[in-house]
């Protein structure tokens, strides 16, 4: 073995080294001050959590125990213009079944409840899976009435919906023989009227996924009845009302224990708590709130105000005592609280809520509709597909509007969707939801002529005539009037009457593309007009631009041609051909279509169309002689003058046109308008004219007329 010296130099090296010693020491030198400091910032932090914030944290646990029941309010009534009921509430039961901790109990009990309400076995077998699953559509109200008879914790099972008296008695009289039985009360909306105002009025359903996703910050929740259609859906912020709520104390697993006691006031994400004494309102954005002595507390956006009603003129009937844009702090005797997720302290004592906030019913609606003059028009159109609107032309009141086909709007509402109706519905080829006069675009055929026509006499052609041969060469085009034969030479006015073809195409030659589609949308044609109702259509008043982007083609003079005679691209609504007619009737104002009472205008303060009286009067007189002597002479009636325009338009590739008539009348002082449409209906003399006819002679209409 040998040994190798260490040199000098590695001998410096080792003697120089830290010692193990000296690092410790110094490492604890360090250590000490940092491990003394984290322990003062945690002290101090839980100093701050125990008597600081612990106030906060106790509010939040004790709101962490409440659940909240939503009590529905009953929506407002749509009542007609007589106030006849159009949609209504009734009170219904629906039947719950308080499960237990034993499960073939309950499973027994289940099919003898089941059994004595006549359930198919089916429905039973779907009851058991619920129990074996432990899941349900849940009653809140059921589980507290079990709490209160102290089955806490029990949950719920829907057994029937809409129980009738029958059913609702017989359950009552076996409260022995079926103790886990709970009835609870529920609001089922019904429609007097059924199919003949199917389309108009609208039915209710659950809320969706989609559109809880876009009404939730509107205070709408998972389960909402909501409007789907018709004036049901457009008013269904009026109609809904305000739900209230009840607060009840859960455990851990969300089970009920009983009623809640205090209940901290937290505010809401965009909301706020507003205290004034004993009284606590908690408002989100878009709400008010009333407070003692006729105070108003509103919310817009970050803006809260508060108003109170004192005497005087109008302008001067409420004086405003606050308004906070989102800081919060203390007013007078009003404090208010901002910062969402925020408990409410007053002298540092804890602001409770009401535990019960009792619903607030929504509003009624009357309509301008009349219920007799609807069902009237609803047996005259029948079987046939397409669509009637009476209008008043002085004010745009919509009296009647009828969609064939129709639906019974009543398989929707008692206690959910009846499959049998649904399916109805779905498998017609007819598409019976749809809202004819409103929701669908036609070819219009020569219904469009009263907007040529208004443009020709604008343009000074109204004491032109023109001579008709039967058609007439455009290019390598033959346009052929439907009068094979000629009309020979025809004024302005007869023109209208014999609704001649060649007569409006030299008209439109004349005129030119920009001049027809001005006027048209002058009239409001090619855009919505605004009827309270969803999902209007605004039709198409085609140009240049649109044939270049759908066909990439230019305008030819054989568009314009077609477009002057309502043929071609152009479409209008139902609602927009009487909305012209009523132009006309009028004297040139551009009333609203609508449905909603109170939308109704002063005639006076209706905008204008820019055209003379004496073009609109030379246009009526075409319209009238139309009757007396034209292509509607089967709606020349003796008691009462009428003007109109017939309508006949293709519509390939279906070998059938559409029918149309428009007429108004008394043609000196015109009280309605009725415009008659069928789809694929044929000829308008043929099919639409004798509809109106009997339109105009049904008992409803009389009336009204008598009465205006």
């Amino acid at each position: 073995m040998s040994f190798r010296r260490i040199g000098n130099e590695e001998e410096d090296f080792y003697r120089y080294l830290p010692s193990a010693e000296n690092l410790a020491i110094k490492r604890e030198i360090v250590a000490i001050p940092l491990l003394a400091f984290a322990l003062l910032v945690l002290l101090i932090g839980l100093l701050i959590l125990a008597f600081v914030r612990f106030p906060y944290y106790q509010a939040q646990a004790a709101r962490n125990r409440i659940a909240r029941i939503a009590l529905s309010p009953p929506r407002g009534e749509i009542l007609d213009r007589k106030g006849r009921p159009l949609a209504v509430n009734h009170a219904g039961y629906d039947c719950y079944f308080i499960s237990t901790d034993d499960i073939d109990a309950d499973i027994q009990d289940l099919g003898e409840l089941g059994g004595f309400l006549g359930l198919s076995d089916d429905q039973l077998a779907s009851l058991v899976q619920k129990r074996r699953e432990a899941a349900s559509e849940r009653s809140m109200e059921s589980e507290l009435w079990a709490a209160g008879r102290g089955a806490f914790g029990a949950r719920s099972i829907l057994v029937k919906r809409d129980l009738n008296q029958v059913e609702v008695t017989a359950i009552l009289e076996r409260r022995t023989r079926f103790p886990s039985t709970f009835l609870e009360r529920a609001y089922r909306r019904s429609y007097p009227a059924g199919e003949s105002t199917a389309q108009v009025i609208g039915y209710v359903a659950q809320i969706s996924e989609k559109e809880l996703g876009e009404w939730e910050p509107l205070g709408y929740l998972t389960g909402d009845t909501v409007g789907k259609a018709g004036i049901e859906r457009q008013y269904d912020n009026l109609l809904r009302g305000k739900p209230g709520e009840r607060l009840v104390a859960v455990d851990a697993r969300g089970r009920i224990q009983g009623e809640a006691e205090t209940v901290p006031a937290v505010v809401p994400q965009h909301g706020a708590v507003v205290v004034r004494g004993d009284e606590v309102g908690i408002i989100s954005d878009g709400e008010v709130i009333n407070f003692a002595g006729g105070v108003r507390v509103s919310m817009r956006g970050t803006e809260l105000k508060a108003v109170e009603p004192r005497g005087g003129i109008v302008e001067e009937s409420e004086r405003t005592l606050f308004v906070d844009n989102g800081q919060g702090g203390a007013y007078g005797d009003w404090l208010v609280f901002r910062n969402p997720g925020e408990v409410a302290w007053r002298n540092d004592q804890l602001v409770t809520r009401p535990t019960v906030v009792p619903p607030t019913g929504g509003s009624a609606i009357r309509l301008t509709l009349d219920l007799d003059m609807q069902r009237a028009i609803d047996g005259i159109l029948g079987d046939h597909v397409g669509g009637v609107v009476v209008m008043d032309p002085r004010d745009g009141s919509i009296l009647a509007m009828v969609s064939e086909p129709g639906y019974d709007p009543n398989v929707f509402s008692p206690g959910g969707v009846d499959p049998e109706g649904w399916k109805g519905i779905l498998d017609d080829p007819n598409f019976p939801l749809l809202d004819r006069p409103v929701q669908n675009a036609y070819v219009p055929g020569s219904t469009f002529k009263i907007a040529t026509a208004l443009a020709a006499a604008d343009n000074g052609l109204a004491a032109s005539s023109w001579n008709c041969p039967g058609s007439v060469e455009v290019g390598n085009r033959v346009f052929r009037c439907w009068n094979r034969g000629g009309h020979g030479t025809v004024d302005f006015t007869t023109a209208i009457a014999q609704s001649c073809d060649v007569a409006f195409w030299k008209m439109a030659e004349n005129l030119g593309h920009d001049k027809i589609a001005d006027m048209a949308r002058q009239l409001g044609l090619g855009q919505p007009l605004g009827i309270d109702l969803p999902g209007e259509k605004g039709g198409l008043i085609p140009d240049d631009a649109w044939k270049r982007g759908r066909f990439n083609e230019r305008w030819f003079l054989g568009d314009t041609m077609n477009m002057a005679i309502g043929q071609g691209f152009v479409q209008l609504t139902i609602i927009q051909v009487a909305r012209i007619t009523a132009v006309v009737a009028n004297g040139g104002r551009l009333v609203t279509p609508h449905l909603n009472s109170l939308l109704t205008p002063d005639p006076g303060a209706v905008e204008r169309l820019p055209e003379s009286e004496s073009n609109i009067q030379a246009v009526k007189v075409g319209l009238r002689r139309c009757v007396t002597e034209g292509t509607a002479r089967g709606c020349n009636l003796g008691w009462i003058e009428l003007g109109g325009k017939t309508g006949t338009a293709d519509d390939p590739p279906r070998p059938d046109p559409h029918s149309w008539f428009t007429s108004y009348g008394p043609f000196d002082n015109p009280r309605l308008v009725i415009v008659v449409f069928c789809e694929n209906g044929g000829h308008s003399d043929v099919k639409a004219v004798p509809l109106a006819r009997r339109i105009w002679e049904c008992d409803p209409v009389r009336a009204y007329l008598a009465e205006q």
